[in-house]
């Protein structure tokens, strides 16, 4: 049996393919399209017309693809750039006139909970131990507070990258303003739930998942750890906060030209880095973890965790 996961993004479209024999479970395609549906538009609550075009031959392509691999199912979701803009549900209906596949739009509670149980399929957590997971979206940013097989805290916020970027326009670089800005902001938003319960729960390991991290442990290999090719494909992979600390300093003054030339950008990442290093500082700053781990697995891992389970 082969099932196909769906991960419909503010800033990029992810594509699992997984075959399932007896026990066994084989990841036999992984994809990304960069879309960026948030650009534009997202603070107007609106999906702009370039990128509604780019989500729809998106989804047009992945159809392709999973015709070709003859899938026997097909588990879609979408989440904060179709969840709060007034033409997100419009465009899931021309997807499903388009494609045929029918796009779920989830919660943002939902969307928690899926990437909580993808991080936990791929991470062993040590027992007593507390985890912080944080996946910075292109729209939201999920934060899922465990220890053991408890959920402590969870919650969606609207403090996607693309949405930051969209909220503010800063100045590329970044400006000294546009920082104090945006440190500001993430005392506003987060200052009263999330912190304050981290003061009485202080998390011993930041877990960061999907895009951001994924693009940090790439440029930790190639800054620190060239010489352990391994890192950049294992599952889960630690980032000591001295590492942190100097990837922020070298893209902090960088604009998003400059950023692009970083050995182990992701290109279309780029553009998002300033902002997503300075709010993750802010979480290392206010909930003083000992390190951050990054893993592989995410959303589309947890839906397809839940899709075994039942």
């Amino acid at each position: 049996m082969r099932i196909a996961i769906i991960d419909c993004g503010t800033n990029t479209f992810n594509l699992l393919i997984a075959e399932i024999k007896g026990d066994s479970i084989d990841f036999i395609l992984e994809d990304k399209i960069p879309v960026k549906i948030g650009k534009g538009g997202i603070e107007d609550r609106t999906i702009v017309p370039e990128a509604y075009g780019r989500a729809l031959e998106a989804m047009k392509s992945y159809a392709v693809t999973i015709q070709k691999y003859e899938v026997d199912q097909i588990i879609a979701t979408s989440t904060s750039a179709f969840r709060s803009t007034d033409n997100g549900p419009v465009l899931k209906e021309d997807i499903l006139k388009e494609t045929g596949i029918d796009v779920q739009i989830i919660s943002g509670e939902l969307e928690a909970e899926y990437i909580y149980k993808g991080v936990t399929w791929a991470l062993d957590p040590e027992k007593d131990r507390i985890y912080l997971i944080m996946d910075i979206g292109g729209g939201s940013t999920e934060f899922i507070l465990f220890r053991n097989q408890e959920i402590l805290f969870k919650q969606s916020y609207l403090l996607g990258a693309s949405r930051l970027l969209e909220k503010f326009k800063p100045s590329d670089p970044l400006s000294s303003v546009d920082i104090i800005h945006y440190y500001e902001y993430f005392d506003e938003v987060l200052g009263d739930n999330l912190i304050e319960i981290c003061k009485k729960y202080p998390p011993d390991f930041l877990v960061g998942s999907s895009g951001f991290f994924d693009t940090l442990r790439q440029i930790c290999y190639y800054k620190f750890h060239s010489h352990e090719p391994s890192l950049v494909d294992q599952l889960n992979c630690d980032i000591a906060l001295t590492e942190f600390n100097s990837c922020y300093h070298l893209m902090l003054p960088l604009n998003a030209e400059e950023r692009k030339n970083i050995q182990g950008m992701t290109p279309f990442r780029a553009e998002m880095m300033g902002v997503s290093v300075l709010f993750v500082d802010h979480i290392i700053r206010r909930t003083k973890p000992k390190k951050i781990i990054n893993t592989k697995y995410a959303l589309k891992e947890g839906v397809l965790r839940n899709a075994l389970k039942k």
